[in-house]
């Protein structure tokens, strides 16, 4: 996060300050990235910072301007080149989300039903259905999701997806584990055997890396694949068939 300020004062002693901030969704709790700060006068002044890591989405990023002089203040402040730009972290935690227009907060989605139970979030369909979230321009990222198959053959994560039927996938399709493109049709890219347990928690992370995609189970990568079909798009989660699944903590990681 980084932009430019310029104070340029009328009448006053100037005793103007600001500090960068973020606020959280859920709790609305303001939190200050820097210390408090008098810009200059005398020309640009650059500032910067690194958005905190948290559980809670940023909905806000700005800065509090106060003043704290014992003079009337006249005058004006500047704001340039105001960016958010750099590889991003995402980490959602079920459990300080919310249930809302049919499905969870911090996603959007796609057919299904989707609700929190027992601090998780809980998707069932009769067809097929997804959710997802982040940026639609993450280009290399790991998407990582504590899955629960526990009904039905399809658990999948999601990557670069660029609508309902442009997307690549990975995860659980019956007794396999299979790395799929959507492009209006579905083409497997790589699979291997594997027996999921009904209930049990598995530690999906899905990577693409410009044309190389790789899928791992648990810390252990089972397949890797190599399409350069799609270079962006948003991360979620899917069932790809009728069925029902858990999904417990999902972090998006990109890199540079």
């Amino acid at each position: 996060m980084s932009f430019k300020l310029w104070l340029d004062p009328w009448n006053g002693d100037g005793n103007l300050r600001v500090a960068p901030y973020v606020r959280r969704t859920m709790s609305g709790a303001i939190e200050e990235t820097g210390a408090w700060d008098v810009p200059s006068a005398a020309g640009w002044q650059d500032y910067s910072f690194v958005v905190p890591e948290g559980v809670e989405a940023v909905d806000e990023i700005g800065i509090s301007i106060e003043y704290f002089g014992r003079l009337k203040f006249l005058g004006r402040l500047f704001l340039a080149d105001f960016k958010v730009e750099g590889a991003g972290h995402t980490t959602i935690e079920p459990e300080t989300e919310t249930q809302e227009w049919g499905a969870i907060t911090r996603f959007t989605y796609n057919r299904g039903h989707w609700t929190k139970s027992f601090g998780r979030i809980q998707g069932h369909t009769a067809s097929d259905a997804d959710m997802w979230t982040g940026h639609y321009y993450a280009r290399n990222v790991t998407v990582k999701a504590d899955i629960q198959r526990l009904s039905g053959v399809s658990q999948l994560v999601t990557a670069r997806v660029q609508g309902t039927g442009r997307f690549y996938a990975a995860g659980f399709e019956g007794d396999e584990v299979i790395i799929l493109k959507e492009d209006f049709g579905t083409t497997v890219l790589a699979r291997a055997p594997f027996k999921p347990e009904t209930g049990k928690s598995y530690q999906f992370a899905f990577s693409v890396e410009g044309d190389r995609l790789s899928f791992a189970v648990d810390g252990k990568e089972l397949i890797t694949a190599t399409d350069g079909t799609y270079d962006y798009g948003m991360a979620g989660i899917r069932l790809a068939s009728a069925g029902r699944m858990s999904v417990g903590r999902i972090e998006i990681v990109e890199t540079a």
